[in-house]
């Protein structure tokens, strides 16, 4: 019936106040929806621009493809451009100096251009920054990195033709290394090798002179990285190229989706083997597409949690809101279903309503979800943050479309029992008007006998209605609940947030100094370094560190029992049958041995459980002091936690070897006495992480290996409130005039993650802010219910005699 139909509107245009309050519900939950959705989409693609300015902009990258197979790759019906790279070779340009051969024992004979060819297409997808001048166009042309022109003979500069001595570099290549695009006379005995990786005896074997022309200057992306192999890119012609070299192809696909086995298709239809496949993990997860599926789960139920949370917080809104219109007119449904009035069409009436609020509220809600992120963007950028200086407002229309799902859905889902509601009340029910109150007198209702004490007389009233409508007092706790749930949940994840942010593996340090692929204890950071920097007033502590892997072999009877059982599997395919080591002893992988420095030793005392930690201690009993607990992989629940590896106990011993890569018949093993054990370590030595253990030990112990450690590295922290630029000078000094030292500014990385918290705490204060506006009116709205509908009643109790006050 169409004058049904026309009464939706009329009620609407009565009850102003009441309407707006439904779409002011239906305005902020929209509007917090397609926030969320335009933060998350502008968010991505900043991130994107970041990543392919980066890493590049390609999907796959196959490896070590012979030149008369680009095409099969490159051709494929699921490729959308693709490009090839190959490496050319290496070309000396300065004869290392006797100084810095003797200060770095890894220092190479020469400082090499590393140089690479690119195609049109690499030169567009993969990173290349020009400090100055432009990109190769034609065979000929080269970039060097700018700083690399001071090594080579006459300082030429851009614009000038020269000779390059191309080859390969020849040596006994560490077993440490995994070196590419190499040929192996024997294993790892003779290499030809055209990276930087490091190499004993090395010699250089030329393959011939190459003319060319500086056409631009590279900028690094690390401004003090000045090694000793400078990077170069040629120009490459993929219309002549050699089909017996070996090329890489980046390439993007037309559809992301199912990556993984695109990749393999593509190899599969190509016919092609020994080919090897890398994945752009980071593009790719932004897409949603990562071959890595906890990321993407991950993301998706981080948004799925967000929406739910919102969408239960506006139903409660929206179904008080219509609640309360249907039991504002039961009297008029009532007199409707007694003159003709279907069940069917009452219910239409109520979800017409419904949808005319939400075709006011939804398109509002989307405009100001969109302005608000502007207003947060302009207040944020206002601070002078450069973490979003490239940060733009995207309005993506998947994002309105999804917000007006959500938006509809929550609506229906929120009026829906109301409207079934509506839709049942009698003509008898609508005359009695009972609405939703049991017709119980008072004194039938459960006491309150403590209500009365607390409150007197009123309290006990209010008592007694609770008790008699205990559907409508379970709404109204829910709606309290929820709202203060909400607000605590948020609160914790943003106090959550900032001490994540606030921790990093590096804790406590300020800055580190680093050096990569050692093969001995010959470093140029020496003595001197240490004093100088000691001398700096800013300067609090120098941790000069050390880390050797090693392998331990504990008797069956020291393993923690928690630890055995935890990994079992994995252990007994370490510890074969075939193995000369003692069947009651255990080997376990993934060891170090460490210092940090005599005089950092103290550092460790707050965390001492047994024992003693002094380096006297430490060189008299060729001792260790223990990290008790590991970060243990448990492969029955497939999760980590901390555990003791080993029962060992203060006086125990523990063989070592620091043979990690020989046999069994090859292991030269060391018996070292625990003097010590300590319940975590400092730095980024807290605890292993790859469930093995952590030996400290003195500097002179530690010494008398001279063999390559995965790690060597001074730690460097400053005083409270003392300023870091004298230090970041001194260290950016000892980087520029010692190229095998680069540097790490945990500062300023601290310093823009602080700033990224910042950023972030401002949208989540913004949530929570809506969530509270969205909660305050389910709490207005559910109390006001409570009231409206007691009107009468409440008139009573006024004529009765009782006050205003004691109404109220």
């Amino acid at each position: 019936m169409k004058s049904y139909k026309a009464l939706t509107g009329r009620y609407l245009k009565t009850q102003k106040r009441r309407t707006a309050l439904t779409i002011i519900g239906i305005i902020l939950s929209v509007a917090l929806i397609s926030a969320i959705g335009t933060m998350i989409s502008s968010s991505r693609e900043v991130l994107i621009e970041n990543t392919i300015e980066d890493g590049g902009n390609w999907h796959i990258k196959f490896d070590n493809v012979s030149g008369d197979n680009l095409g099969l790759i490159k051709n494929n019906i699921n490729i959308e451009d693709a490009s090839i790279t190959s490496r050319t070779g290496v070309a000396p340009i300065n004869k290392t100096s006797d100084e810095d051969l003797e200060a770095d024992g890894n220092a190479p004979p020469y400082t090499y251009l590393v140089i690479d060819s690119y195609d049109d297409s690499a030169l567009d997808m993969l990173p290349v920054k020009i400090k100055e001048g432009r990109k190769p166009e034609e065979p000929g042309e080269i970039i060097i990195d700018y700083w690399a022109l001071d090594f080579m003979p006459g300082k030429p500069e851009l614009g000038d033709t020269i000779t390059l001595d191309i080859g390969m570099r020849k040596g006994k290549a560490s077993s440490y290394s995994d070196p590419e695009n190499h040929e192996a006379d024997e294993k790892w005995d003779n290499v030809a090798i055209s990276s930087d990786i490091p190499l004993e005896d090395e010699t250089f074997e030329s393959k011939g002179h190459k003319e060319y022309t500086i056409v631009g200057l590279i900028q690094p992306k690390f401004e003090w990285s000045r090694n000793y192999f400078p990077t170069a890119i040629e120009y490459l012609d993929n219309k002549s190229i050699p089909i017996n070299q070996k090329y890489t192809i980046h390439s993007t696909l037309k559809i992301i989706k199912d990556v993984e086995d695109k990749a393999n298709t593509i190899i599969e239809d190509a016919g092609l083997k020994d080919v090897d496949i890398h994945y752009h993990n980071r593009l790719l997860s932004l897409s949603f597409k990562s071959v890595v599926p906890h990321i993407d789960a991950a993301t998706l139920a981080i948004l799925i949690f967000i929406i739910s949370v919102i969408v239960i917080a506006t139903i409660a809104v929206i179904y008080n809101a219509f609640n309360i219109s249907v039991l504002e007119r039961i009297s008029q449904f009532g007199i409707l279903r007694s003159v003709g009035a279907s069940p069917n069409q009452i219910k239409r009436m109520v979800l017409k309503e419904a949808f005319i609020v939400s075709l006011i509220g939804i398109p509002i809600g989307l405009f100001c979800g969109v302005f608000a992120m502007q207003i947060v963007m302009g207040f944020v950028k206002r601070f002078g943050f450069d973490v979003f200086d490239n940060f733009k407002v995207t309005i993506d229309p998947t994002v309105f479309i999804i917000s007006s799902i959500i938006g509809l859905m929550t609506v229906y889902l929120s009026a829906l029992g109301p409207a079934r509601r509506a839709s049942r009340i009698s003509p008898l029910e609508a005359i009695r008007n009972t609405g939703d109150f049991k017709k119980d007198y008072l004194t039938k209702v459960k006491s309150g006998r403590l209500a009365r004490l607390l409150f007197g007389t009123k309290g006990q009233i209010a008592y007694k209605n609770l008790a008699r409508n205990k559907r409508r007092f379970n709404i109204t706790v829910f709606s309290m609940s929820i709202s203060i749930i909400l607000f605590i949940v948020f609160s914790s994840l943003i106090t959550f947030f900032f001490k994540a942010s606030s921790t990093t593996f590096t804790d406590g340090a300020d800055f580190i100094l680093y050096e990569s692929g050692r093969r001995t204890n010959a470093t140029p950071l020496t003595d001197m370094h240490y004093e100088e920097l000691m001398e700096l007033e800013e300067v609090d502590r120098v941790y000069r560190t050390g880390e050797f892997s090693i392998i331990t072999i504990v008797p069956e009877d020291k393993i923690n029992p928690k630890f055995d059982e935890a990994t079992r599997d994995s252990w007994k395919s370490l510890n074969d049958e075939d193995s000369k080591i003692d069947s009651s002893m255990r080997k376990i992988y993934n060891n170090s041995i460490i210092k940090m420095g005599n005089e950092n030793l103290e550092m460790l005392k707050p965390f001492l459980l047994q024992g003693q930690i002094d380096s006297e201690t430490l060189n008299s009993q060729n001792g260790v002091i223990l990290i008790r607990d590991s970060n243990v992989y448990n492969e029955n629940t497939k999760r980590y936690s901390l555990m003791p590896v080993t029962t060992l106990k203060l006086g125990d011993t523990i063989d070592i070897s620091f043979d990690y890569y020989e046999s069994d018949e090859d292991y030269t093993i060391e018996t070292l006495n625990i003097v010590g054990i300590v319940e975590k370590g400092i730095l980024d030595f807290e605890f292993n992480l790859n469930g093995g253990l952590y030996l400290i030990t003195s500097d002179e112990l530690f010494d008398e290996h001279d063999i390559y450690p995965h790690s060597f590295r001074w730690n460097i922290t400053l005083k409270n409130g003392a300023h870091k630029e004298p230090v970041l000078k001194y260290i950016k000094e000892l980087a520029e005039n010692n190229r095998g030292v680069d540097f790490w500014d945990i500062e300023a990385e601290a310093r823009e993650d602080k700033n990224a918290a910042v950023i972030m705490s401002v949208f989540l204060y913004g949530f929570v802010a809506i969530i509270t506006l969205i909660s305050s009116l389910n709490i207005i709205n559910t109390i006001s219910t409570n009231l409206l509908l007691r009107t009468r009643e409440l008139a009573m109790f006024k004529a009765v005699g009782m006050s205003q006050r004691g109404v109220k």
